[in-house]
């Protein structure tokens, strides 16, 4: 698991590229920090630009948050260098960039469900709906079934001829 540091490298390197979508940052907290009042800090840490950055969490114990700018990474990075901060900085066991899971691809097997990640922003998930559809549809990934899974996102199911798509 990276940390701060890590993390503000690799969100450079990938803020050089164009993006349409946000990054996503993975903040694993430990297990003292399960109870309300740690997690609530965590979240305003998380949320110090001012915007609602906490989107989900991801098995049990990381938080998902959107990374848009190094806002963020400022405030956790002064956090850090904070001894007053002992108890917040020592609910955070680290952080990284959250990239998708997939599974692998298995002999035989072309169909595969897919979700995309919910922003917690109905514009977001639009964007990222379309964005999804349009790459199916350019690398000749069709897209036999897509199901409402909450009131903006959805479920696909695709159909992959090859594990090179």
């Amino acid at each position: 698991m990276a940390n701060v540091y890590d993390v503000r490298s690799q969100m450079r390197m990938k803020m050089k590229k164009p993006r349409t979508l946000p990054l996503i940052m993975a903040t694993s907290i430990n297990d003292s920090a399960i109870a309300k009042s740690h997690r609530g800090r965590v979240v305003n840490i998380l949320d110090s630009d001012g915007n609602d950055n906490v989107i989900g969490v991801y098995g049990d114990r990381q938080l998902l948050s959107v990374l848009a700018s190094e806002a963020v990474l400022d405030n956790l990075e002064a956090v850090f260098q904070d001894e007053d901060e002992a108890i917040l900085t020592s609910s955070l066991t680290g952080m990284e960039m959250f990239y998708p899971v997939m599974d692998e691809h298995e002999v035989g097997h072309i169909e595969y469900r897919v979700r995309l990640i919910d922003y917690n922003d109905f514009d977001r998930n639009f964007l990222a709906r379309g964005l999804f559809e349009k790459y199916c549809k350019e690398n000749g990934i069709q897209i036999q079934k897509k199901s409402r899974f909450t009131a903006d996102m959805y479920i696909y199911r695709v159909a992959v001829d090859s594990a090179t798509e």
